[in-house]
């Protein structure tokens, strides 16, 4: 047993001279462990052997220390009273009771000195008396009762020093057992033992804690913790004190087991026995431990929940006085970054830091730890919210609190690129200047990065500026310096430029393209329809592997599918999300992005639920801007209906963002629901959700449309006091909303005040003046207006064609493509083109129509085929309103042949234009199908500001004939007479599910009332009026006669009931309109009876 087995291990030892385990301090120990054995076993033998079967005083204390041994409490301080003692070995117990009757072969002359001293004693005793009687003496003479007690008092003697050498025994190999051998289960049974001999009082308080900080360490986080809890129960029942230093081991055990409630619970008593503010550096112990044990468990108790307690934790710290240091700041950052950048997370996190730097303790502002303002600055500015990190900056710079070069990059990163590039500058300066802080490269490559993103347009100058800097602090330039002057230039689409760039970073900076670069020449590839070089650039980083992974990402395959997607290459962006998954790459959320946001553009709704369907299929998430496409497709198909309900079910599932509120307010606005606009609004401001550009442009438009410019007026100042600045799309609301209110002198003044904000006018704003002009009927300026477009495109377009271009694009991929003369330096080439203006944008059709219609309504067709004629000229697409006023002219020329044409053309969706060499020689070109292309009304979605305003738009062809081509064709078969063609026609749209709108419906009703079929024309006229009317879509054109529908709350307009009058014989003569109208319709109704 564990007696015989130590003896055995010690012979063993010693036999074979090897104590490589054990040292023989060890060996020696179980040898006196041995003895002390053999000493109970004396007792044993001298309690059988008492006299009279009286129990002796060793029996007595032989007994009681059998009978009252100390068992493991089963109450666990401050834990669960059911919690149960380990289990433990017996063999101690066990061998002791063999080794007690075993006689031993060992010369135990430890114990004759206590038997020599009391002999010397007696002897002293009968020397000193040497006149004493014999009778005395023999008075004296011992009995044998005495004998007996002498000999109990001896053995009681050795059984005490017995007794403390025997635990001594144990607790010499208990802390062997944990130190040297690295034993916790020994050294557990070695306690065990001393616990059931009723030893435990023959340690201190200090050994306690030495084997609570061995068993810690000595064990896994579960068996320590009931180690711990026993040693702390006896040390309780030994009445020492149990110290913060103890509680705060047990609080940090029963984190790593997951009991957080006991922890807090422990970490209360530590605070209740006033043990948490100590004077020695240990103070934050507590503090830290909390951290770093729900840093361990927030994968169960989420990461939200770690983030929130730590910030409770933390200013429990700072109310209390002790001063976090840099592991505590440390720890709080590491569980608030693990809970993420989401808006409500954000925000808790800045009213808790507003809070306490503003907090006063003691009539003094809270000295926060200065690495806390440092990493809240870099939280801030990763989580995109510039303003708090500007915030944090300022207090900083107030507090002289010293910043450091990670705080001023992220300050500048963010603040840059947030749009503030002066505030960046400045805190560049006040980095280098004030704190005397050293610019690393990354700084520098924040700096240009803000240049290079600088909206609207790049800022080239400045970009060489900071490069020239750069060289300045003589730094050389990394991939990251030259990769955003590549993508700037890559995405104005200037080949030459993003070519020599690349040239310098592989032949002088001796640099290899990242995936970076090579997204940067695949967007300028696509920007200029290079489709193949760009799918090239793919397929070589498909083979180019970097630590055995290809450089072809999500991120270069999304790029990729949102630039065929921007040219209208549907098909195209499919075979890539196919070449995707075929790669084994998971597509995103935002892989479907721009796909959603074409078919949403177009009003596609099966289309973009389609879609859905296969993010779901596929595996991926889909998320508020994947609901976001939804909704706008329903807005754009004018189903506010349904648009309202994909609102709804988004409020329950997503905190709503800007564009999804801007998407529901466009809808409404273009349905003419004007009250919804502002309750929509309202709503977004109670959401605490901020407004952007085209937020305000709705609110503007709006605005316009109730014809009160000066609240516009009011909505532009209140954008540049909000630091947004006004775009051209705000100003030519503006200018709009004048002359919506025929306050034209003050809308043109608005062109003046552009120019002068340094806002260049848009080709809509051209057209809108045009159109201007038209309506006041000043053609001659609005020729001139048109000309002034034309002559800047022109001016542009030479421009473009004068630089030099790759003369083929796909050995731009190729590291192969060399020339003979080095490359420029880096700033040289940024010096050449900073007074380079960006491409100019194509003419749109809409600059053209109001000239076009002008001139056809005024029959002076000769000028309208020449306008007509300079937009083919000059490579304008043809839309469908262009398309329509074309066909109009032809119908008010009564060259009803060609308006046929094209309309077949428009019907049967044929690839091949329309020859007009031989329809009509003064239009030369031939005419192809139209594209759709945004309204000329629409300012809020021209095509110029989309970028702007980031929203897709769409040139594909349309699939449907426009309302406005239809009602054009319908007046050219009346006029002709040709009413069975109508009605055939009439009845295969029909049965194709057209959306016939208003004018649609009264022309097909005037031309059966003038075909003089009585009988359909009047029950189609009360089917319209019944049940059609509130489904159908009103329309109104530049060319539509108001006069036509003298009252809007008439279903029928004035040409139509007047002519279903005529068919009934009902005489007008006398009647007002209204009279008329009441009187057919009352007329129809009776005749149906």
């Amino acid at each position: 047993m564990f007696a015989s087995t130590v003896i055995g291990r010690c012979k063993q030892c010693k036999k074979s001279g090897r104590l490589k385990h054990e040292s023989a301090s060890y060996a020696w120990s179980a040898a006196r462990f041995c003895q002390n054995l053999w000493i109970e076993g004396l007792v044993e033998q001298n309690a059988t052997t008492s006299r009279h079967g009286i129990p002796t005083a060793v029996q007595q204390y032989r007994g009681h220390h059998n009978s009252s041994r100390l068992a493991i409490s089963t109450t666990r301080w401050h834990g669960n009273p059911n919690c149960q003692v380990p289990p433990i070995s017996r063999s101690i117990t066990s061998a002791t009771t063999t080794a007690s009757r075993r006689s031993s072969s060992c010369d135990h002359t430890w114990l004759f000195p206590i038997i020599q001293q009391q002999r010397k004693h007696s002897t002293r005793a009968a020397s000193n008396a040497p006149n004493q009687t014999l009778q005395q003496q023999q008075n004296r003479k011992r009995s044998g009762t005495d004998i007996a007690s002498d000999r109990e008092m001896v053995l009681s003697a050795a059984l005490e020093q017995s007794s403390a050498s025997t635990a001594q025994s144990l607790i010499d190999i208990m802390f062997q057992a944990l130190r040297q051998v690295n034993n916790p289960k020994l050294a557990w049974e070695c306690y065990t033992d001393l616990t059931l001999r009723n030893k435990l009082h023959h340690l201190t308080r200090d050994q306690f804690r030495e084997l609570i900080r061995l068993f810690r360490h000595r064990c896994s986080h579960t068996e320590s913790l009931e180690y711990v809890l026993t040693l702390m129960d006896d040390m309780a029942s030994l009445g020492y004190r149990i110290g913060r230093k103890e509680k705060v081991v047990i609080m940090r055990l029963l984190g790593m087991n997951g009991k957080l409630d006991e922890m807090e619970q422990v970490f209360l008593d530590i605070k209740q026995d006033k043990m948490l503010l100590v004077m020695d550096g240990d103070a934050q112990k507590p503090f830290n431990t909390m951290f770093d044990m729900y840093q361990m468990q927030k994968d169960v108790v989420g990461s939200k929940h770690v983030a929130e307690r730590s910030l409770e934790i933390y200013g429990e710290m700072i109310e209390l006085g002790v001063r976090p240091g840099p592991a505590a700041t440390r720890s709080l950052m590491e569980n608030i970054r693990g809970a993420g950048d989401t808006h409500d997370v954000v925000e808790m996190v800045w009213s808790w830091l507003w809070n306490k730097m503003g907090m006063i303790v003691g009539g003094n502002p809270v000295d926060l730890e200065p690495s806390l303002y440092r990493e809240m600055v870099l939280y801030f500015a990763s989580a995109g919210r510039a303003e708090y990190a500007l915030e944090i900056n300022d207090l900083m710079v107030k507090r002289k609190i010293q910043r450091d070069v990670r705080v001023g990059t992220a300050l500048i990163h963010k603040v840059g690129r947030s749009g503030n590039l002066e505030r960046a500058m400045e805190i560049f300066d006040e980095m280098t200047r004030i704190d005397g802080v050293q610019p690393t490269i990354v700084t520098f490559n924040a700096l240009i990065d803000i240049h290079a993103h600088k909206s609207p347009e790049p800022d080239i100058e400045g970009a060489g500026r900071i490069y020239e800097k750069l060289q300045e602090y003589g730094l050389k330039p990394d991939i990251a310096t030259i990769g955003p002057l590549i993508d700037m230039f890559a995405k104005k689409g200037d080949v030459d430029m993003v070519r020599r760039l690349y040239r310098d970073l592989i032949d002088n900076q001796q640099l290899k393209p990242n995936q970076h670069i090579y997204s940067s020449l695949i967007e300028c590839f696509v920007k200029h329809k290079d489709k193949e070089s760009a799918m090239n650039v793919l397929q070589a980083m498909r083979k180019t592997l970097r630590g055995g992974v290809t450089m072809a990402n999500q991120v270069t395959y999304n790029l990729m599918i949102r630039s065929f997607v921007r040219d209208n290459d549907l098909n195209g962006a499919f075979d890539l999300l196919d070449l995707m998954i075929e790669s084994k790459l998971q597509p995103q959320s935002r892989t479907f992005t721009p796909i959603l946001g074409l078919l949403a553009d177009q009003g596609n709704v099966v289309g973009v639920n389609k879609i859905m369907e296969m993010m779901s299929n596929i595996g991926t998430r889909m998320n508020i801007f994947t609901h976001t496409a939804l909704l706008e497709a329903y807005t754009k198909a004018g189903d506010i209906r349904g648009a309202e309900r994909i609102f709804q079910k988004m409020k329950q599932r997503y905190r709503l963002n800007t564009q999804t509120f801007n998407v529901l307010m466009y809808g409404y606005m273009k349905k003419n629901e004007m009250d919804m606009v502002l309750d929509i609004y309202r709503h977004m401001l109670k959401s605490h959700v901020g407004m952007n550009e085209h937020t305000y442009g709705i609110l503007m438009y709006y605005f316009s449309c109730r014809r009160e410019p000066k609240a516009v007026e009011s909505l532009l100042a209140t954008m540049k006091n909000s630091n947004i600045t006004p775009r051209v799309t705000c100003w030519t609301i503006l200018m709009q909303s004048y002359f919506q209110t025929e306050r034209y002198d003050e809308g043109f003044r608005v062109y003046d005040r552009m120019k002068q904000a340094g806002i260049k006018p848009s080709y809509v704003t051209y057209s809108l003046m045009v159109a201007t002009c038209v309506r006041t009927g000043d053609l001659e300026l609005a020729e001139t207006i048109m000309g002034n477009a034309i002559n800047r495109y022109e001016k542009h377009s030479k421009a473009e064609e004068s630089r030099e271009l790759l003369a083929n694009a796909r050995k731009m991929a190729s590291t192969e493509m060399y020339t003979h003369n080095l490359p420029k330096l880096v700033d040289e080439l940024l010096k050449e083109r900073q007074e380079q203006q960006p491409p100019e944008a194509k003419l749109p059709p809409h600059l053209f129509d109001p000239l076009i219609n002008a001139y056809t309504n005024r029959l002076d067709f000769a000028k309208a085929k020449k306008t007509f004629g300079l937009m083919m000229d000059l490579n304008v697409k043809i839309s469908a309103t262009a398309y329509v006023t074309l066909m109009n002219m032809y119908k008010k020329e009564e060259r009803l042949d060609i308006v046929d044409h094209l309309w077949q053309h428009l019907r049967t969706r044929k690839a091949n234009p329309v020859p007009m060499k031989d329809l009509d020689p003064e239009i030369e070109k031939d005419i192809p199908l139209p594209v759709a292309i945004k309204d000329s009304t629409d300012i809020l979605f021209s095509r110029e500001d989309v970028n702007s305003l980031e929203l897709s738009i769409s040139q594909q062809q349309s699939d449907t004939v426009s309302p406005f081509a239809l009602s054009v064709y319908i007046d050219t078969l009346t006029q002709q007479e040709r009413f069975d063609d109508l009605a055939q026609l009439w009845d295969e749209l029909t049965e194709e599910q057209y959306p016939f709108d208003e004018q649609n419906w009264n022309r097909y009703l005037t031309s059966l009332a003038e075909s003089g079929n009585v009988e359909k024309a009047s029950i189609m006229t009360l089917k319209y009026v019944s049940e059609h009317h509130e489904n159908v879509q009103p329309s109104i054109r530049i060319s539509d006669n108001p006069s036509l529908n003298d009252d809007q709350r008439r279903q029928l307009h004035n040409r139509t009931y007047r002519a279903l009058a005529q068919m009934l014989d009902i005489s007008a003569e006398g009647l007002s309109d209204r009279q008329l109208y009441d009187t057919v319709l009352s007329t129809l109704e009776t005749n149906s009876l």
